[in-house]
């Protein structure tokens, strides 16, 4: 029966195209070495947020409705102010070692992820490639091959509170987190789980210690009003001073921070849902 009416002996068919859309997205990488060149015998630190968006027309990851879906999705949240926090990092450190300031004992990778929003295809795509370059198997686990993995995804919109996601990932954490935000004073909420909708959990399931620092979601989030002006500078950049603390400590640090196993959550939330 089909709504109440004998459909006795009816067959139903269905013709289905899919068009394929190709194109390309670009991961940014930048290096600061502890010598003259990277050494590729001691694990890196890598600071990383993606810099890809919805671009001018949402598509299917938009929560815009009507006309409203056709509209620029700025990002200003998402992530234009995680893409910053890198920046400013890196342009940190790199004065800190210019003056002499930093006796590094790893490098730090700098990274800036496309494809992010379509499923953490820029993240994937380099520990893909950076695991064939150094094992010959593109899935193998790049546990010690990396120190750890700081990751940023929407610091612009502080909201009380702090909220540092992965903190199970390593016994380092809580006390590093502790005595980096002593000068700063920002109220932090600590999630342990590090399976997270966000390029963090690539490296953390390849045996990667990982922190990520996010704002919160709010009514903005995938619309065309995450713009500029409402960004909170002033706690974005309290957010970016604190991840740098922490990948100072890092990348002076003889000792990596060490890798916990944690079991991933049954029902995994989207980002919405954080």
């Amino acid at each position: 029966l089909m709504g109440g009416i004998d459909c006795t002996g009816l067959k139903l068919s269905a013709k289905i195209e899919i068009e394929q859309e190709k194109k390309r997205g670009r991961n940014v990488l930048g290096i600061l070495p502890a010598g003259k060149e990277p050494d590729l015998h001691v694990a890196p630190l890598i600071v990383c947020a993606h810099v890809d968006h919805l671009g001018d027309r949402g598509g299917s990851n938009s929560r815009a409705k009507g006309d409203e879906v056709n509209k620029i999705h700025h990002g200003a949240d998402d992530n234009a102010s995680g893409t910053a926090g890198v920046i400013e990092i890196a342009q940190w450190l790199a004065d800190m070692k210019k003056q002499g300031k930093l006796p590094m004992t790893r490098d730090v990778l700098f990274a800036a992820w496309s494809g992010e929003e379509l499923g953490l295809l820029g993240s994937n795509h380099f520990v893909e490639s950076y695991a064939k370059m150094i094992t010959g198997k593109p899935d193998s686990k790049l546990t010690h091959m990396f120190a750890a993995c700081l990751n940023m995804d929407m610091i612009g919109r502080f909201n009380k509170t702090l909220v540092l996601q992965g903190v199970g990932s390593s016994s380092w954490w809580k006390r590093e987190i502790e005595q980096r935000n002593a000068p700063i004073g920002l109220a932090i909420t600590p999630q342990n789980d590090a399976h997270l909708p966000t390029d963090s959990t690539t490296f953390y399931l390849r045996g990667i210690p990982t922190l990520n620092a996010f704002t919160g979601a709010h009514e903005d989030y995938h619309m065309p009003s995450d713009t500029a002006d409402k960004i909170d500078y002033d706690n974005a950049a309290k957010i970016a001073k604190l991840m740098g603390l922490i990948a100072r400590s890092i990348t002076t640090a003889k000792e990596a921070p060490d890798y916990v196993v944690l079991e991933a959550p049954k029902n995994q939330g989207a980002r919405t849902g954080l």
